[in-house]
């Protein structure tokens, strides 16, 4: 399996495409995380405290044969939950 990570703000998430942002495939969250950590990312992140603090993250698995991870999958597994949860 392949995971998957979904980067970008809710309200991009509802208007999927208009920004620079796409889910990304990755080895396993493992990569996902180094990346976070590492240079530049760490410190290009931290510049940007509003941006982030509206981030929404999702993390889910796929097949490889379902690659690329699509954006009508993306905004299904960001829209909020009947519950109201995100």
């Amino acid at each position: 399996m392949i995971s998957v990570a979904m980067p970008c703000t809710r309200d991009q998430a509802a208007r999927a495409g208009t920004r620079s942002s796409s889910p990304n495939a990755w080895r396993d969250r493992a990569a996902v995380d180094a990346l976070v950590r590492a240079e530049p990312h760490r410190s290009t992140m931290g510049r940007y405290p509003p941006v982030m603090a509206a981030s929404a993250f999702r993390f889910w698995e796929v097949p490889p044969e379902e690659l690329p991870p699509s954006w009508d999958d993306a905004r299904r597994r960001l829209a909020p939950s009947p519950e109201g949860e995100r």
